[in-house]
């Protein structure tokens, strides 16, 4: 029987075997951050165009809602792209994922513990 540290020193091998480097670890990052602040971006548009149609509200204020949507769909993608990048270095070390911390400066965390 393998004990522990043993288990884990495979796992940490094999995971780092498997793992794509930085380019894939930076193509995935880009594409999640695009494709969330694209997603977010649409829906905040198409949401508040449709609204701003249908009730007759005033121009000024679909365009302040395009720039809140705008705004919260740069920080979701910055968000994503951190966790995605935080993600990805602790597959290739071999630990686990840890729970999602939904601030900036707790992804920014470089320990990997």
């Amino acid at each position: 029987m393998a004990s522990e540290d043993q288990i884990d020193a495979q796992t940490a091998a094999a995971a780092a075997e498997h793992s794509g480097g930085a380019l894939l670890r930076w193509c995935s990052t880009f594409g999640i951050a695009t494709m969330t602040l694209v997603s977010i971006a649409t829906i905040g548009a198409s949401l508040s165009w449709s609204l701003q149609g249908l009730l007759g509200l005033p121009d000024w204020l679909a365009y302040g809602g395009f720039a809140v949507f705008l705004v919260l769909g740069i920080w979701l993608g910055v968000w994503a792209a951190l966790r995605n990048w935080r993600v990805e270095r602790r597959l290739e070390r071999g630990l686990e994922i840890d729970p999602p911390v939904f601030s900036l400066r707790g992804q920014l965390n470089s320990d990997l513990r």
